[in-house]
């Protein structure tokens, strides 16, 4: 990030030197004023190269990214392993990481635990189903171990968010779907 505002910066400085050329509109320095122009246009173009190029790169990640979430909202993941993932995707494990990071700013197995807990939670909101139903649902081996890690990742048990989220509107529910 650094890099692109120090290439901007470096453009700027062109460009003003060009204006103060410009402006003193002397002779001798039309050639001075043509060289910064064309300096100008190499580092442009130079930009917009790098530019592209991590463009591509990013659209792969995203591909990826896209790609793995439509796998843990098709299966499941609660019992699949991470290298299940990855074998299907064709990638390794720390490339799905890297992955996730850098479109969610997450390691995989937090992607994969803020779904399930957003799954949890849309369960819990806009159905009847009792925690053991939805532990079940969302294929944990056992209710208490449901409870344990909805309580690890939100700092609430189960029943507290239900209780907590019963009488609002069903357009009041506030649950986050950010994948």
């Amino acid at each position: 990030m650094n890099n692109y505002i120090d290439e901007f910066n470096d453009v700027m400085d062109s460009v003003r030197r060009m204006n103060k050329e410009f402006t003193l509109q002397l002779e001798k320095e039309a050639l001075f004023l043509e060289t910064l122009l064309l300096l100008l246009i190499i580092k442009i173009f130079r930009m917009t190269i790098e530019s592209e190029k991590e463009y591509v790169a990013s659209t792969r990640e995203l591909a990826y990214y896209k790609e793995f979430m439509k796998m843990v909202k098709k299966i499941v993941p609660t019992n699949r392993s991470i290298d299940d993932f990855t074998k299907d995707l064709g990638i390794s494990k720390t490339h799905l990481n890297r992955v996730c990071q850098a479109i969610a700013g997450e390691s995989t197995k937090q992607v994969i635990s803020k779904y399930l807990i957003n799954e949890s939670m849309v369960l819990m909101t806009h159905t009847d189903m009792t925690i053991s139903e939805i532990a079940y649902q969302l294929e944990f081996k056992d209710v208490s171990y449901f409870c344990r890690f909805y309580k690890k990742q939100t700092g609430f048990s189960p029943a507290k968010f239900r209780e907590k989220n019963q009488h609002l509107e069903p357009n009041q529910h506030v649950v986050s779907l950010n994948y």
